[in-house]
């Protein structure tokens, strides 16, 4: 499955949200690569969260972001969820960027070397 993510800080309205969307279309072996984001995408959730807590949680570090910036409804697994926070935090530096769109594949996930070491322990 994919999965993207669009990061974005209002800075008038003091809030950070992450919009969450997940591929819709089924991509067979032999589907091409080529196809846009936007034909591929649904939108799923929004989450909003007020800066002052992030800025708290990233001062307290990634972890800390981490566990704030998961909730009921929006729960990345810990490798997508570690590069939100980097994203996050990238976005809240002095000079950063205002949003960040970020896409993953879970067939990316199979291509790591320690989630392959792990599969054969288990097989």
């Amino acid at each position: 499955m994919r999965q993207k993510y669009f990061i974005s800080k209002d800075r008038d309205k003091r809030q950070l949200k992450i919009r969450e969307y997940a591929s819709i279309l089924k991509m067979g072996k032999n589907a091409l690569s080529s196809m846009s984001d936007e034909d591929t995408f649904a939108f799923l959730y929004e989450e909003i969260y007020e800066s002052s807590v992030i800025v708290n949680a990233i001062d307290e570090g990634v972890n800390a972001l981490i566990d704030v910036l998961r909730t009921f409804n929006l729960f990345p697994i810990a490798s997508h969820a570690q590069k939100i926070a980097e994203s996050v935090m990238a976005i809240y530096e002095p000079g950063g960027d205002t949003a960040i769109e970020l896409i993953f594949d879970d067939l990316d996930l199979f291509k790591d070397p320690s989630l392959q070491e792990a599969v054969r322990e288990v097989g």
